[in-house]
């Protein structure tokens, strides 16, 4: 997966830990007030995220990873087979087909939620590079932060 995944992220990779964004973000905001320096941080948490995936778009994802058909059928069939009833007083609900998301405690989940939010992470690397975004600039050797991802936030800086 890190070789998939951009560094800006700090949840399922390896060698990442949650409390990496944090100290960046807080290193930031320390930059930023010590240099008097304007900064904007902006917060998107995903609401019901693993609920709101488009399959359609987890499968052009997939394609732009690289990974061949049978992968993605492989994973389709993981993904979006099965049906969804819900049981009232002891009695299951007529079956539901399920059209969109990740199941919770699904062990793929996780991993295809990152390559999902990836599709956000190339925006923003895109609108860095033609100048429609810019970046907090983080030393003086052009090193820059624009955003930083965990899980189902994202910090636009």
């Amino acid at each position: 997966m890190d070789k998939l995944i951009s560094n800006n992220k700090s949840t399922f990779i390896k060698g990442q830990m949650l409390i990496d964004g944090v100290l960046t973000v807080n290193e930031v905001v320390d930059l930023a007030k010590k240099a008097k320096r304007r900064c904007l941080i902006f917060k998107v948490d995903f609401e019901k995220a693993y609920d709101s995936v488009n399959w359609g778009f987890l499968e052009y994802m997939l394609r732009r990873f690289g990974f061949g058909e049978l992968w993605i059928s492989w994973i389709r069939a993981c993904v979006c087979a099965g049906n969804l009833s819900v049981l009232v007083n002891g009695s299951p609900t007529k079956e539901v087909n399920i059209s969109k998301g990740l199941k919770q405690g699904d062990p793929l989940a996780p991993f295809l939620f990152l390559m999902v939010v990836e599709g956000l992470g190339s925006v923003m690397a895109r609108a860095v590079a033609l100048g429609i975004f810019k970046p907090f600039k983080v030393s003086s050797s052009g090193v820059v932060v624009s955003h930083l991802q965990y899980a189902d936030d994202t910090l636009l800086i």
